[in-house]
């Protein structure tokens, strides 16, 4: 392991050796879906990226179990690892990554038994499109969570520039074949399924190649199990697996509310929306998975600190990413709308419209995604489920449905801006306790 680049003392460069091959690889990612997207609006149509938004609900149900599992894990490992106590580190990988494929298989193997039901329930008559894609892709994503858990663990053994190396390849072979299934094939959204899980599956080849040849930090040993550890872990991961639920939950709902107001016009539209959002949250997300090792490794080694220091370098970053972001969608609202909308003028205008107002979103967004990453990484689970069960929950079902009572169709892709700017009042709360048990305040004369 490079445990000098775990403890270096020049903590704004740690960061961001860190952050920076994640940020990457989080892009990467991000634009294996956006090619999917593009691919599918230009070549199936609009009616097919509805489908794929359809989708989402189900899809993020296994991403919840998944990350909650895999950074759930990191937390305990990261802190013996940061202790010294590397076979304990080992034992918690290992439990780790056995725990998630359980999981995921038991929920998948439940899920086909009843596909249809499914299909019923998440688009009713406009399941056409949705049972292609689903069909396929619920079989794959398996391997998705493997790629994150053992992304994750291996961001956290300090080898970041090597995961990043592992998404390049597999996010190059997605495109191709993104072209070869569904231009040249003409599989049309199913084509898209394909290239995806074949991508992934090549991903996990070569993580499962490098953790089994000796040259990994973490090591598969064996290991029994152990109920009291499962239960920690998932303690621990709770707030993700409560993110990635509300995405699932808050997108059914919009997808149900766009769908009885505009139609399934405006479903493909908020699909565009989600590509643009993905991009923004990949990026964020790749900032915390540089942050949350050092977080948790330095809180191992009781480096207190060191701890304030990640939060403003990672907090400041996001912020500062996502008021770009922003901008780029305001001056080019209607040329991102066009990249995915093909000659389907009605999509273009709804979508334009709809970005330039979502998009102010972001920026508190990001604060709010690092502040509950930095609680997670201190194992303060609770307050972490609290950030993101509001921003993505709570908040968000009750705008739903006022805003468009009160501003009609615009009120829909404002609810996220106002779900996310109340969030930050909580992000800001817990953040100043913290900092308050690691900091003496200075008393006043």
């Amino acid at each position: 392991m490079e445990k000098n680049l775990l403890e270096s003392k020049n903590i704004g460069k740690t960061f961001f050796i860190f952050a920076l091959p994640a940020v990457l690889g989080m892009i990467l990612s991000s634009f294996m879906t956006i090619v999917d997207g593009i691919f599918i609006g230009n070549f199936v149509g609009g009616e097919a990226l509805a489908g794929v938004n359809f989708s989402i609900p189900y899809l993020y149900v296994l991403l919840g179990i998944g990350i909650m599992i895999s950074v759930g894990g990191l937390v305990p490992a990261g802190i013996s690892l940061g202790s010294g106590n590397k076979k304990e580190a080992d034992r918690i990988f290992t439990f780790t990554v056995l725990s998630g494929f359980f999981m995921v298989s038991v929920f998948t193997v439940i899920s086909f038994v009843f596909r249809n039901n499914i299909y019923n329930f998440l688009a009713g008559k406009n399941s056409f499109y949705l049972s292609q894609y689903l069909g396929i892709m619920m079989f794959f994503y398996i391997f998705m969570i493997m790629n994150i858990c053992f992304s994750v663990f291996m961001r956290g053994s300090g080898k970041p520039v090597l995961s990043l190396l592992f998404g390049i390849f597999s996010n190059i072979l997605n495109v191709f074949l993104d072209y070869y299934f569904i231009v040249k094939l003409g599989l049309g959204i199913k084509g898209a399924a394909y290239a995806s899980g074949v991508s992934i599956i090549f991903a996990n080849i070569i993580y499962i190649v490098y953790f089994l040849s000796g040259k990994s930090v973490f090591r598969f040993i064996r290991v029994k199990y152990d109920g009291e550890l499962l239960k920690k872990i998932i303690f621990n991961g709770s707030s993700e697996f409560v993110g990635q639920i509300s995405v699932s939950l808050t997108t059914f709902a919009f997808n149900m509310v766009i769908l009885k107001r505009i139609g399934v016009i405006g479903v493909s539209a908020f699909a565009v929306i989600g590509y643009i959002g993905y991009i923004q949250t990949m990026i964020i997300t790749g900032i915390v998975q540089g942050m949350s090792p050092l977080v948790s490794y330095n809180y191992g080694k009781r480096n207190f600190d060191y701890l304030s220091v990640i939060f403003k370098i990672g907090s400041f970053s996001a912020v500062g990413i996502s008021f770009l972001i922003v901008l780029f969608s305001e001056i080019f609202s209607g040329k991102i709308a066009g990249v995915f909308s093909g000659n389907n003028d009605e999509m273009l205008r709804i979508t334009s419209g709809a970005l330039i107002i979502y998009a102010f979103s972001f920026i508190p967004g990001s604060f709010n995604i690092v502040s509950s990453a930095f609680l997670t990484s201190l194992g303060k689970a609770r307050e972490s489920a609290v950030i993101s069960s509001l921003r993505g929950l709570v908040f968000i079902f009750i705008f739903l449905f006022l805003l468009p009572y009160f501003l009609g169709d615009n009120g829909i892709w404002s609810v996220a801006v106002f779900s996310e700017f109340l969030t930050l009042i909580f992000s800001f709360i817990y953040i100043k306790r913290e900092s308050n048990l690691f900091y003496k305040v200075p008393e006043k004369k």
